[in-house]
């Protein structure tokens, strides 16, 4: 129990805290605010699909819980001093590429740093793991195919929306966009974390999920024949946000009550101590 509140805490802080970070280094509208999502979702999702399939969680050199917190702090504080604007929002001339904003490099170098050291490390624990009996009795190709491919998926699918000719949707409604995102990741790293404790397989291609992506799909094709969305598009990742951030809420609530009902304990409540009364004597 104490996992799942920690890690399914974790998991929701990792994209709504993703949106301070992104107000504090001036990232900004655009490509760039769906792409910081991934920064912080994409390890995430990696580790605790190694969890579900080892038993063990393995942090690697540079991680969320302890690196990451440590260099969020230090540079929140040289934020502080020298100013957001000042530090983050100045432009710099990269050699052969342009003008680039400070954040947006800053984002990059520590995606690729962290993204490739994180997907080295868990696919090599998962491949020296193979033989574990923990790992035979998870495996099943076809799912674990599902569940290493879903986060690519699902970053794929955001990220290329972003960059479809016309598309408001990562400049205007840029936070509705990334929130629909950590929706659909949450969905499915909730369920992840719960199925890991009571060894449960699980599909990763809900039908809220699959519902979402082909709203997607479709608006993303109407707007590349005919140069405009056939919906708005604010009101098609608020639909997204609905559908997935009620899912999760809805998945929530009922393995809380599952939980309770067989640990016979309470949950955000104070279950008083029975007391037995005393007997009556003649």
């Amino acid at each position: 129990m104490g996992m799942l509140f920690d890690h399914g805490c974790d998991a929701i802080t990792s994209i709504n805290f993703n949106l301070v970070i992104q107000r504090v280094l001036q990232v900004g509208g655009g490509p760039a605010a769906v792409f910081c999502g991934f920064i912080s979702t994409m390890p995430f999702y990696i580790m605790t699909l190694e969890e579900f399939y080892t038993g063990v969680l393995t942090l690697p050199a540079y991680s969320g819980p302890d690196e990451a917190a440590l260099a969020i702090l230090i540079f929140m504080s040289i934020t502080a001093y020298f100013g957001s604007e000042e530090l983050w929002g100045q432009e710099l001339e990269i050699f052969g590429l342009g003008t680039w904003k400070a954040c947006h490099i800053f984002g990059i170098v520590l995606f690729s740093f962290e993204g490739l050291q994180n997907l080295y490390s868990v696919f090599t624990n998962l491949w020296f793991s193979r033989n574990d009996e923990h790992f035979k009795k998870r495996f099943e190709p076809k799912m674990f195919i599902a569940h290493a491919s879903y986060i690519f998926i699902l970053m794929g699918l955001f990220a290329g929306y972003s960059f479809i000719p016309g598309s408001q949707a990562a400049t205007v409604y840029t936070r509705t966009m990334v929130l629909a995102y950590g929706g659909q990741f949450s969905q499915i790293i909730l369920r992840m974390l719960v199925s890991s404790v009571i060894q449960d397989i699980f599909n990763p291609f809900r039908r809220t999920i699959l519902l979402g992506w082909a709203l997607m799909i479709a608006n993303a094709t109407y707007l590349l024949m005919y140069g405009e969305s056939f919906m708005n598009e604010g009101i098609l990742f608020g639909i997204i946000n609905a559908l997935s951030w009620g899912a999760a809420a809805h998945y929530v609530y009922h393995i809380l009550q599952e939980f309770c009902a067989i640990l016979d304990i309470y949950v955000f409540t104070i279950k008083h101590k029975a007391v037995e009364e005393p007997k009556k004597t003649n």
